[in-house]
């Protein structure tokens, strides 16, 4: 009669365990998975300031998180004043964590005065207008092409830092390219 006892409470036991232990591995996949607290799909977002559109965001789909937000497809036309396009920013991906947006995936920079820029992976940070890479590059202005592996660009003072880098100029006087 003792043995029957216990082992119907080791029964009892082993089910509230067994369940117990489910459920605290429920609870824990929950927490670690975070939703996005906003999910755009197939979107064009302005941002208006007192000028008026000051930027134009063209994206496949977005989500917002607390810290930080990606996209997917993303092109970015950022205006000088209202007619002005100043530069327009495109990639496969992107993610913006504070003032810096990381791109990753055909990256491609544009700039109003025949300036481009292709790489696939770029830093850009919003208020002090530097661009960095470390990945390869291909810079082109006007006739002129920059082929290189690793690019600071402070777009305000237009200064270019590179390392290991090879260029064609095209020359005015003559108009070959060298």
């Amino acid at each position: 009669m003792g043995i029957s006892r216990f082992i119907y409470i080791l029964l009892v036991l082993s089910i509230v365990v067994l369940f117990y232990k489910k459920e605290m591995k429920n609870n824990f996949v929950e927490k670690s998975i975070t939703k996005p607290l906003v999910d755009f799909k197939d979107s064009i977002i302005y941002e208006i300031s007192k000028d008026g559109v000051a930027k134009i965001i063209q994206l496949d789909n977005a989500y917002l998180f607390n810290e930080y937000q990606k996209a997917n497809n993303v092109t970015i036309l950022f205006k000088k004043n209202k007619d002005d396009i100043d530069n327009t920013l495109s990639a496969k991906f992107a993610k913006k964590v504070g003032d810096d947006i990381f791109l990753k995936g055909n990256v491609y920079l544009q700039r109003g005065d025949n300036f481009n820029l292709r790489t696939e992976d770029l830093q850009y940070n919003i208020v002090s207008k530097i661009l960095t890479t470390n990945k390869e590059f291909v810079l082109k202005i006007d006739d002129n092409q920059f082929k290189g592996r690793g690019l600071f660009l402070d777009t305000k003072i237009n200064k270019v830092i590179t390392n290991d880098i090879h260029f064609r100029l095209r020359l005015k006087d003559t108009n070959e390219t060298k």
